[in-house]
């Protein structure tokens, strides 16, 4: 579920004044011109209330007042302190769009706002030349059953309706007059992940993060690729016989 959806009924169930919704993104444009048209839209089909204009949404509350119950900006990539005076009242839900972009500094400030009833959710790619980005740790934390509060769902291309035949609802997003279609009109399907592999090879990171929906660990023209460094971490004796057996590996045995 994307987060467009998840905001207006987040918006709508809580009373006004008792939940603030906080959207985010890379950039501020992606915040406004991508994210918050679909919530736009979402909030006048549903029939709502309140109004919502560029990056705000306001609902009036029992005296007629109006309250912010969701708002959308995006941080610096430097600016630690762009993530801090965000409360709920009292409860909070941020929204992070992209975050396989969002910058380790940002991405890591979040942690301070996930105290009492506080939620996150996180979309996006993984990043193909950020070896150890946030999105890839925050990932990894929820896939570890040691963090339960923190739950990592992976869709890979091959999950895409065009592709799995899972039957889905008429778009609604594209110009009224047009021939009526399917949501899987606009999704990855078989022909572009052939063409893809055709082009990049199986084992290129824009395949692992685009098709598989995993991070890469080598490749994309570095020197020493992060697989090799994690994997000679991992050696307590440099003398004992190995070979690397990567796929982006150099395939030599040393002694």
């Amino acid at each position: 579920m994307s987060a467009p959806f998840d905001l207006p009924p987040a918006g709508a169930v809580n009373a006004p004044g008792t939940m603030v919704i906080v959207t985010t993104a890379t950039r501020f444009r992606q915040v406004r011109n991508q994210l918050w048209p679909h919530i736009r839209k979402t909030i006048a089909r549903s029939g709502l209330p309140g109004r919502a204009d560029t990056t705000q949404w306001k609902i009036p509350d029992a005296y007629g007042n109006e309250v912010l119950v969701a708002y959308g900006f995006s941080a610096p990539e430097n600016d630690e302190a762009a993530m801090q005076g965000i409360h709920g009242t009292p409860k909070l839900l941020m929204i992070v769009d992209e975050a396989g972009g969002i910058a380790r500094t940002i991405g890591q400030g979040t942690n301070n706002l996930l105290t009492g009833d506080a939620r996150m959710l996180a979309i996006g790619n993984p990043a193909m030349d950020d070896p150890r980005s946030w999105f890839e740790t925050l990932c990894e934390e929820g896939e570890d059953p040691e963090e339960p509060t923190t739950l990592t769902i992976l869709i890979a291309t091959f999950d895409s309706p065009a592709i799995t035949g899972e039957r889905v609802s008429y778009c609604r997003d594209c110009p009224g007059g047009g021939v009526k279609h399917s949501l899987a009109n606009h999704l990855p399907d078989q022909d572009w992940v052939d063409r893809t592999l055709r082009e990049y090879g199986e084992d290129h990171p824009y395949v692992i993060a685009k098709v598989h929906a995993k991070f890469p660990k080598g490749g994309g023209g570095k020197t020493i690729p992060t697989l090799w460094v994690e994997y000679a971490q991992q050696v307590e004796d440099p003398k004992v016989l190995t070979r690397c057996t990567s796929s982006s590996g150099c395939g030599h045995q040393r002694n």
